[in-house]
């Protein structure tokens, strides 16, 4: 493999001589072309396990601590079970997976991530190379993989939409293969890949409605098929263990659902808050795709309107952004950036089918160079800092705030712990994400509860909490945390907590930086002789 990218740079000099002219880089365009063809899989290889590599380290060196969502879902993995209050099971038991086999680290969450964006831009190439029998085309769809928005969270950091997006671009793959030559493999393989998306996400669901209206438009001889709906039958048969589980728990993960979408509101939404939230909504799909190729999109659409191939690709990227903009009409809160991003997985092929037809490949790489330039600014901001332009992109903006001093919050708390002359205490939260972190930065300790006094349900709600407790001469350390730009004097402690304990309690305060300035502050209590606390939520 080293002796064809030696043979490829030599190749290169001899033909373009150093001379940075018009000809020249049309002569390398070719070279780079033609030698791709002529060595598809080893580029393939060298490109994306270089990606693999470069994730790797960015995990193991890049000082970004997991995400709440993802502390909260290797929380899950830890309390294996059918499924959970807001999402199928799939993460929490890749994640049980992941730290068995790598043991306990934020590189045994973030793996799962980095193999399935691996995973998401082999099949997007072989989806391309069968689309059109073209290995150039497919080999730049792979690539471009990397500087879609809406993939770039995927293929680093773990959350559901990792498993979510490649399932989904396995099902439209293995899907058009079933459609194609209706062989019995590709229709078993297009179930299991939507099945496995269902307990991935049940966003995935949407996939079914998607294929039927394709092959309405577009080939509807394939809707007298028997072996698409026993496709679609089999891979309902993945939601029974779904199914059971909400049985059990009178189907809160079906209200929850329910919720979310708006309908059970009946909190008033003015009609200037509707239109607010549907330019939001419209301008975060915008950046998901990456407005940088947004004359691309349009002009693939007017030159491919007619293709059978390009519809199966834009139709569901079309219908899942016009039902979620729906969406953010009813809901009060608009709909959620990422909701929609799961039909945008043929997008990529769409594009590289375009650019590589009507020769835009040298625009699109200074396109893509561009894109992935804005990501590592917003993912650096100490290079603005450096350069004296950090106010435009100041910490409390930052992407990666969030991600930013759990582990030595985490210390803190346990040294506090270790502060402690018994073994009769817990440690408690009105918050999911801080006790989430802390749960997974203090493991293998245990202790660590969730304190809901009236947010919304979540998983915690579920399991047993500090009720187990009660008046048994239990002290309680309880964990305030606050995102503020400056640093806040302590604040006071809740009255229904204050009532849980005895009057006299030991405060503590922990301030985290990014980038030289406060972002959060930990408000600590130490409380002696729990009695009860009454926990509610308010909502699904």
């Amino acid at each position: 493999m080293l002796n064809f990218v030696l043979h490829f740079f030599i190749k290169i000099v001899n033909e373009i001589k150093f001379f940075p002219t018009e000809r020249h880089i049309n002569i390398y365009c070719q070279v780079v072309k033609k030698f791709i063809e002529n060595n598809t899989v080893g580029c393939l290889l060298i490109v994306h396990f270089l990606a693999v590599l470069i994730r790797c380290l960015i995990v193991l060196y890049g000082n970004i601590n997991l995400h709440t969502e993802e502390a909260q879902y290797w929380t899950w993995s830890q309390h294996l079970d059918w499924s959970y209050y807001s999402k199928p099971p799939v993460v929490a038991y890749l994640n049980h997976f992941s730290e068995w086999l790598f043991g306990h680290s934020e590189f045994s969450v973030r793996i799962n991530a980095i193999l399935l964006g691996f995973g998401t831009t082999i099949v997007t190439y072989l989806f391309t190379k069968e689309l059109f029998k073209d290995k150039f085309k497919a080999f730049i769809a792979s690539l471009l993989v990397y500087v879609m928005p809406f993939y770039l969270n995927s293929g680093l950091f773990f959350s559901t939409d990792a498993p979510l997006l490649f399932f989904a671009i396995l099902a439209m793959y293995l899907g058009w293969m079933a459609i194609t030559y209706n062989n019995w493999k590709y229709w078993v393989g297009f179930s299991i890949a939507l099945g496995l998306g269902y307990l991935s996400k049940y966003a995935m669901l949407f996939f079914v409605p998607f294929t039927l209206l394709y092959l309405f438009f577009a080939q509807r001889k394939v809707l007298a098929n028997n072996r698409l709906y026993l496709s679609f039958l089999l891979s309902f048969v993945f939601l029974l263990p779904v199914l059971i589980w909400n049985f059990k728990y009178d189907f809160i993960g079906f209200k929850h659902l329910i919720h979310l979408s708006g309908a059970t509101s009946e909190v008033p939404n003015p009609f200037s808050r509707r239109i607010l939230k549907l330019a939001e909504y419209i301008g975060g799909q915008l950046a998901m795709i990456s407005p940088l190729f947004l004359v691309f999109y349009f002009n693939a659409f007017r030159k491919y309107k007619t293709d059978k191939k390009i519809l199966y690709l834009w139709l569901p990227a079309l219908i899942g952004f016009a039902l979620f903009a729906v969406v953010a009409l009813i809901r009060r809160g608009g709909a959620n950036v990422n909701w929609v991003m799961f039909s945008y997985v043929g997008l990529p092929i769409l594009l590289a089918h375009y650019i590589v037809d009507a020769k835009k490949l040298k625009v699109s790489v200074l396109l893509s160079l561009v894109s992935l330039g804005i990501v590592i600014l917003l993912t650096n901001g100490s290079i603005l800092d450096k350069t004296g332009v950090g106010k435009i992109y100041p910490p409390k903006a930052d992407a990666l705030k969030k991600m930013k001093g759990w582990q030595e919050a985490a210390n803190f708390i346990d040294s506090i712990e270790k502060l402690q002359n018994t073994n009769n205490y817990f440690v408690f939260s009105d918050s999911y994400h801080t006790t989430s972190e802390l749960r997974f930065y203090n493991y293998p300790q245990k202790g660590y509860y969730y304190a809901n006094r009236g947010n919304r349900m979540t998983q915690f709600d579920l399991w047993k909490s500090i009720e187990q407790f009660e008046n048994q001469g239990y002290s309680g350390i309880f964990i305030s945390k606050k995102y503020t730009p400056n640093i806040e004097e302590p604040q006071q402690l809740p009255p229904d907590i204050a009532k849980a304990f005895d009057t006299d309690f030991e405060y503590y305060t922990h301030i985290t930086y990014h980038r030289g300035s406060p972002i959060a502050q930990y408000h600590i209590y130490v409380l002696h002789n729990f009695k009860s606390l009454q926990t509610h939520t308010n909502n699904y």
